[in-house]
């Protein structure tokens, strides 16, 4: 049964976020954190299905994991699906990225097309 996702997007650069805002606003419900600090707040705050972690916030190579590791070890956030988007990797990283805790991983520059796919499968469960 398809329903409107919360999704949480944490990205420090603000034009990536934009452009993720206007494909994804409209089709679910959409939260912005530009900071490791915003993202805890608002886990906190929101009910969230989805998270899409950029892996270098802050300036912070692992700040993405960091995220990831503070939602897997929070037992209200154990249903959050975590999604890892980076600019250092390529497509033969999903494995990588999976066993590090992450349910899926794309690369950057980000296809949307990909992106909203695995959004809408989500969205149908």
């Amino acid at each position: 049964m398809e329903h409107k996702l919360r999704i949480l997007l944490v990205e420090d650069d603000f034009i990536n976020a934009l452009s993720l805002k206007f494909q994804i606003e409209g089709i679910h419900e959409f939260h912005h954190a530009g900071s490791r600090n915003e993202a805890y707040d608002l886990l906190y705050k929101q009910r969230i299905d989805v998270a899409l972690l950029d892996m270098n916030i802050d300036g912070v190579p692992t700040g993405g994991q960091e995220i990831l590791d503070f939602i897997r070890s929070t037992p209200s956030l154990s249903s959050v699906h975590v999604i890892a988007i980076t600019g250092y990797g390529s497509s033969d990283d999903v494995s990588i990225y999976k066993s590090k805790g992450f349910d899926y991983y794309f690369p950057k520059p980000l296809i949307i097309e990909d992106l909203m796919h695995r959004l809408q499968q989500l969205a149908d469960k």
